[in-house]
């Protein structure tokens, strides 16, 4: 009978670590949106509303910026900060034809009940705009991601790869430019290692959809010609899974800019900087602070 219940609780503490092992794999990979999907589709969306202008001289464009992040997800608190690099070509024949390739940085800290996690991510991409016409650009992206997650007593790397397109449609007016974005993506887990569980694919499979507006205004500002833009966007994860891990399927984003780059077609060289609002379903809010560097 000993034994019996020895074997059970052994059975009962495996199972346990199995379970959370999978919740840990699944919200590092695309649970919350400090995940490391959420981080890519992100870096998508963003390169597809930089436009450098392809008024300037031909060149290639660099762009660097540094984001600080604070959100309350359900209970915890996490706290990143991040660098987004990107390299820019436009093409010599159509400059308006240009390939970005980009690489974000992320580090994260999370406040958890009982252990503080450490978060390490990295996306790569490229993304290839193409314009209909003067007013409507496309913008397909390929991309992939690393993270690693440490904590008290379970690690969890993994890797996700995704594609994406994104349609970007601009309406000018004497005192008013309008932008309307949408973004599908799609994001495939491959292997993820956890501490004490042997290495093995989650299976997330999941389609994204993101669409915004973007208001942007000529502004003074100590006898500078600057540009305000103020951005609404909405996330919809469309997740084939249903567990109880996935508890955000969608968020909202509210963003306020101020830049010296013309309105919406940014100049050979700008600086951006802005602050974010986000709120998601259930208990999910916070912060983003971003200021960056285009040359």
């Amino acid at each position: 009978m000993q034994i019996n219940t020895k074997l059970n609780a052994s059975i009962l503490a495996a199972a346990g670590l199995l379970l959370c092992s999978t919740a840990q794999a699944l919200s590092t990979a695309a649970g919350e949106p400090d995940s490391l999907q959420v981080r890519m589709f992100a870096d998508d969306y963003d390169r597809a509303l930089v436009n450098v202008d392809a008024d300037t001289a031909a060149g290639p464009v660099i762009g660097a910026a540094l984001e600080l992040e604070r959100l309350k997800i359900n209970g915890r608190i996490s706290e990143s900060q991040t660098l987004p690099l990107s390299y820019t070509v436009r093409s010599d024949l159509d400059p308006r034809r240009q390939t970005t390739a980009s690489l974000r940085l992320v580090h994260a800290r999370s406040h958890v009940p009982g252990d503080i996690r450490e978060n390490y991510s990295y996306v790569a991409g490229v993304a290839f705009r193409r314009p209909v016409n003067d007013q409507w650009t496309i913008v397909p992206a390929v991309s992939a991601g690393y993270v690693e997650d440490r904590g008290v007593a379970i690690d969890t790397t993994g890797s996700i790869y995704g594609v994406s397109v994104a349609s970007v449609y601009k309406v000018r007016r004497q005192k008013l430019d309008v932008a309307i974005a949408n973004q599908l993506s799609h994001y495939r887990t491959r292997e993820f290692r956890i501490t004490g569980v042997s290495p093995e694919n989650p299976q997330i499979n999941n389609t994204v959809m993101r669409n915004g507006v973007v208001l942007a205004m000529p502004t003074l500002l100590a006898g500078r010609k600057l540009s305000t833009e103020v951005a609404f966007t909405r996330t919809d994860i469309l997740t084939d899974r249903k567990d109880p891990f996935f508890v955000t399927d969608y968020y909202n984003e509210v963003s306020l800019t101020l830049g010296n780059n013309k309105r919406l077609a940014n100049a050979r060289s700008f600086v951006r900087g802005g602050i974010s609002y986000l709120d998601g379903q259930g208990d999910v809010r916070g912060m983003r602070v971003k200021l960056g560097y285009w040359f």
